[in-house]
């Protein structure tokens, strides 16, 4: 999802190129002239053409031949032009500069005002950063709601965002949380993520929200609140750790599967079976999955079981999630025939 966002940012070198170079081609060509018409030295030769360009009215540096004097006039006439087409390109780009940031800006807000089911991602920090990347790659809508003023990062990702507390119920209505379908907190401090939750949840009470967690006694106290799922990075990353030093064969397959650079980008994907839904009332043998989308059913979830490489007679139940395990094309075909209503 490419969606508008500010950007402040001031000059456009490309904008600028020719009256600069009109004007450093002058004063070196000026401070050559004066050198070897009248003989002078460097630093008075080119002394001389910044008091003529100028037009500062100082006296000249030494009397003038006559040679010298048309070579000044020919300084003055190019000068004038040159240094005032330089002042007027600086003064267009910067207003352009001024104007483009204020559109952009007015295009985020009017987004963030129209859009729906997306997720709100509080806090942009070490986690936040990863969230929002992986994000951007599923091309999900999201808007970035940070206390920090991390705007120029954001902007030059392109993603729209909210600069201020995510405590603030003002902040998270401004960030559409009425409308969306997700908020994920992945603030530094337990304590605001704690606040952010209850904040949220009352908010939207069918919000789907995800936060953090530094500890077991603030992830209950969290589901408390209103998350329906905590994770820790320090028992996310300390498992992983135990995982490669007793299972390092099967982390590396995942690994492999999930690497960009081998264009592999196997991803977990989960869908609901609505109740117009082709899936809904069928088997997985039915449906074949495998060859119809090529995905893999991975877990089917029924309430809270869950049923891991489900049985191929498992029958798909209107409210059921099916886990399944493929390309993002391939979840998107998933996706799709989830969607599509039965003919049946």
């Amino acid at each position: 999802m490419a969606t508008p966002s500010p950007k402040y940012s001031g000059l456009s070198g490309s904008g600028l190129r020719l009256p600069i170079f009109l004007a450093t081609s002058l004063t070196l060509f000026g401070g050559i002239g004066f050198r070897v018409i009248e003989g002078w030295g460097w630093i008075d030769s080119f002394y001389m053409v910044f008091i003529t360009l100028s037009t500062v009215g100082f006296s000249e540096v030494h009397p003038l031949s006559s040679a010298g004097q048309l070579w000044t006039l020919v300084l003055i006439i190019g000068g004038v032009g040159t240094i005032g087409y330089l002042v007027a390109r600086l003064f267009e780009v910067l207003m352009e500069g001024s104007l483009n940031g204020l559109r952009r800006y007015r295009q985020m807000r009017k987004y963030i005002e129209s859009v729906e089911g997306h997720t709100i991602i509080c806090g942009f920090g070490r986690v936040g950063r990863q969230v929002v990347s992986d994000f951007l790659k599923a091309q999900k809508s999201i808007v970035v709601v940070d206390a920090a003023d991390t705007s120029e990062d954001l902007a030059a990702l392109d993603v729209p965002h909210v600069i201020g507390s995510a405590q603030d119920e003002s902040v998270l209505i401004e960030a559409g949380i009425e409308r969306a379908a997700g908020l994920v907190s992945a603030v530094d401090s337990d304590t605001v993520n704690v606040f952010i939750t209850l904040t949220a949840r009352q908010l939207n009470p069918d919000l789907r929200i995800i936060a953090r967690a530094s500890n077991n006694d603030t992830a209950k106290k969290l589901k408390l609140v209103g998350a329906e799922r905590v994770v820790s990075p320090y028992i996310a990353s300390g498992r992983r750790m135990a995982h490669l030093a007793l299972r390092p064969q099967a982390v590396d397959f995942f690994d492999v599967l999930s690497d960009p650079v081998r264009e592999l980008q196997v991803e977990m994907h989960e869908i609901e079976i609505g109740a117009d839904s082709q899936l809904a009332g069928r088997t997985l043998r039915d449906v074949d999955l495998r060859r119809t989308t090529g995905t893999i059913a991975v877990a089917l979830r029924n309430g809270g079981e869950i049923e891991v490489n489900p049985d191929p007679d498992a029958r798909m139940e209107v409210g059921c999630r099916l886990v399944a395990m493929g390309t993002a094309e391939q979840c998107s075909k998933l996706e799709a025939l989830n969607q599509a209503p039965t003919t049946r």
